[in-house]
């Protein structure tokens, strides 16, 4: 086992819900609320294309929704890190 090495690290600042806008100088992005929009806006568009470019295989639209959503829990999977359980 590892000796028992102590590191000093905080939890990152709370994001805000929303911003104060764009032409007082906040990027929308870093606020939680547009990024959530964002993101299911971005979900809907791609479940839509894919449904659209699978139609000529006669695929049901739940399957455009299914891949991704698959492939977009693989990317959130990605890019979480798991330290906690190598704790």
């Amino acid at each position: 086992m590892a000796g028992n090495t102590s590191s000093t690290s905080s939890c990152p600042a709370a994001m805000k819900a929303t911003s104060n806008g764009l032409f007082q100088g906040d990027n929308p992005l870093d606020f939680s609320l547009p990024l959530a929009i964002l993101q299911i806006c971005l979900v809907v568009a791609l479940t839509r294309i894919l449904a659209f470019l699978l139609r000529p295989l006669r695929q049901p639209r739940v399957i455009a929704e299914i891949v991704v959503s698959s492939i977009s829990f693989l990317y959130l999977f990605s890019k979480l890190q798991f330290s906690f359980l190598y704790a």
